[in-house]
């Protein structure tokens, strides 16, 4: 499984980020976050968990 960070807009305009494991459409599993920082944390210890 591949993670990646999505960068979108919620419908306030302002920017929202995704941890997902597949394009919008083809995913089975996403995180939403207020910041970059809080999702990359997340991918890190995603991947650190499929790594194991």
């Amino acid at each position: 499984m591949i993670w990646r960070i999505i960068v979108g807009k919620n419908i306030d305009g302002n920017l929202e980020y995704e941890v997902s494991d597949g394009d919008v459409g083809e995913r089975s599993c996403s995180f939403d976050f207020k910041t970059f920082d809080e999702a990359k944390k997340c991918m890190v210890k995603l991947i650190e968990e499929q790594s194991r």
